[in-house]
């Protein structure tokens, strides 16, 4: 989006958390991360998902062109690796591939009942925790996320994924198991 950044990210963040802390409560924040997200997007998938928010018939046409058959190649340290065609994902450096991504993760951050912020593959559940059952309805909300990403064949990056309380008397740390 135009004039939106992990900068602009952080600050709302922080704004919410601020907020929350100042009053003397406690903010959980579960921070996800989507392994090789880009790359993993499942083509037919993301054609259906495309297809439910009315894209025409040619429009889907010119999307499943442009997805499939691609020749791509691995270039590091001078060395370049044979042509391959990629089966899944959408191209990264593009400006049709972060649109597709965030189209193909829509229906999960409008279908938590909790704050999220998405930057990429990067998302934050948020809430703020007064009570036994604001914790719950967090930890519903990152049990959706983990069926989601089951469901859509998107893998989570476990090693890291972390929830972090933040309140006034200590920072709470810790991975996701």
């Amino acid at each position: 989006m135009t004039n939106r950044s992990t900068v602009t990210n952080l600050v709302c963040l922080t704004q919410s958390l601020c907020e929350v802390v100042d009053k003397g409560g406690q903010m959980d924040v579960i921070y996800a991360d989507f392994s090789k997200a880009f790359d993993s997007i499942n083509h037919d998938i993301l054609l259906q998902k495309l297809s439910s928010f009315g894209f025409s018939l040619k429009l889907m046409n010119l999307i499943s062109s442009y997805l499939s058959n691609r020749s791509n190649f691995v270039f590091f340290n001078g060395f370049e690796s044979d042509n391959y065609v990629s089966t899944s994902g959408v191209p990264q450096r593009s400006n049709l591939g972060p649109l597709l991504f965030n189209l193909f993760i829509n229906e999960l951050l409008t279908s938590v009942n909790c704050s999220t912020l998405a930057y990429a593959d990067d998302i934050k559940l948020f809430c703020p925790i007064y009570n036994i059952e604001d914790s719950a309805r967090l930890q519903s909300n990152w049990d959706h996320l983990v069926c989601w990403s089951d469901f859509n064949r998107l893998k989570l990056n476990f090693d890291k994924c972390y929830v972090v309380s933040y309140t006034k008397k200590n920072i709470l740390f810790k991975p996701i198991t």
